[in-house]
């Protein structure tokens, strides 16, 4: 009795630890980026890098292409939001981007803000390895003059296992006119 006491002791145990081990690990506080008309939060491994007019946050490489996410505003418009994703669009040229797949256009609201966002699949070409990109650009226009466009972009392999942390950034966007 006392050995199959033991052994069920044991058994209990091994099954507690692997319970404990497939419990997902809660990851460090994520880093804060703070601007003047807005803030985000971002993982605290992917890399800020920051410009006049954008902020780019690279994750992990994919062979050959860096999750990312890019923030590109201006405080110069005077343009309605729908004015404003058709100006983008057309200087930008995004029907004509490579292998173009529209996903459609359809209005968010993040953090009480209202904004539009398109989804796409375009290619790219780095290393002489052709990739499908997973692309997701988000246009808010915050009062009284700033455009500002969220652009994700994640290997179409891969954007299950990123979708959470894109969306999650996305999500975490506060507005300085609020």
């Amino acid at each position: 009795m006392k050995k199959q006491s033991s052994l069920l002791l044991i058994f209990f145990l091994l099954l507690s630890f692997s319970f404990y081990s497939c419990t997902p690990k809660t990851t460090s506080r994520w880093k804060t980026f703070n601007h003047s008309h807005f803030a985000f939060e971002y993982p605290p491994d992917w890399i800020l890098e920051e410009d006049e007019t954008n902020i780019t946050i690279v994750g992990p490489e994919i062979q050959g292409y860096f999750v990312n996410v890019k923030v590109d505003f201006n405080t110069t418009i005077s343009l309605s939001l729908e004015e404003f994703m058709d100006t983008v669009e057309s200087q930008n040229q995004v029907e004509l981007l490579p292998d173009f797949i529209d996903g459609g256009v359809e209005k968010i609201v993040v953090n009480n803000r209202e904004g539009i966002q398109r989804v796409l699949q375009t290619s790219v070409t780095t290393d002489n390895t052709k990739q499908t990109l997973f692309v997701s650009l988000i246009y808010f226009v915050i009062e009284p003059s700033t455009g500002l466009v969220i652009t994700t972009e994640c290997p179409v392999e891969s954007f299950t296992s990123y979708k959470k942390t894109l969306e999650k950034i996305q999500n975490s966007f506060q507005f300085g006119d609020q």
